[in-house]
């Protein structure tokens, strides 16, 4: 297996440029397939769920967190289940045939051994309920592509208090030591910004008053 390898190069060569090669490899890999682990779901979902449509994501913004933004890999809906959201991920560690999930330190196990969910202190789980809070949705499919194994889809559920108090921690952090200057400035412009809007409805709003006013004025 490959697995043992790639834990001793971690373990006995931790230098920078390993450290980075390794990730840019599997970075590739991932960029490389997603688009196939994306149709291998797509095909699957619209054979179980009624009127599966799946489109891509883009960037999400949320004004209540506004240094932040999400960028799932798919946006998706049915008249099942609703609207939500789609995590895709492709290891390189199941690039093996030997390679199985339960080689996934992220995956959480039922007493078979059988993936159930995501480990809830791992950083993807983290990364799952920020997406969701941040894009507004209630669930996500993070599904795990790999050539030799079936295609696994977990489905995750939004969980209201934990993912904002996380948010909420993140963005204190982030205006306070990681980068106070320019969440000082984001503040600033999303004042300017909404002040603007603000003038402009009431522009528009005495506008329409005054069209109205000289309409119903009698000649």
């Amino acid at each position: 297996m490959a697995l043992p390898f790639v834990k001793h190069i971690y373990q006995v060569h931790r230098t920078p440029c390993t450290l980075l090669k390794l990730t840019v490899l599997a970075l590739k890999w991932g960029i490389e397939h997603e688009e196939k682990a994306k149709q291998e779901y797509l095909s699957k979902m619209k054979g179980e769920h009624r009127s599966f449509i799946m489109i891509e994501s883009g960037l999400h913004m949320n004004p209540e967190y506004p240094v932040f933004g999400a960028s799932p890999d798919a946006m998706i809906s049915c008249e099942c289940c609703g609207a939500g959201c789609v995590e895709i991920k492709c290891p390189a560690r199941l690039k093996s045939k030997d390679a199985t999930h339960q080689d996934l330190d992220f995956l959480k196990l039922d007493n078979d051994r059988q993936p159930v969910g995501l480990q809830e202190k791992h950083a993807y789980y983290f990364q799952v309920q920020c997406q969701m809070h941040i894009a507004k949705q209630s669930y996500c499919d993070f599904v795990v592509w790999s050539p030799h194994l079936l295609l696994l889809k977990i489905r995750i559920f939004l969980i209201r208090n934990s993912g904002r108090k996380n948010l909420c921690r993140l963005q204190c952090f982030t205006r306070n030591v990681s980068c106070p200057r320019s969440w000082h400035t984001i503040s600033q412009l999303r004042e300017s910004l909404w002040q603007h809007l603000t003038c402009q409805h009431h522009l528009h709003k005495r506008s329409s008053v005054c069209v109205g006013e000289l309409m119903t004025d009698d000649p």
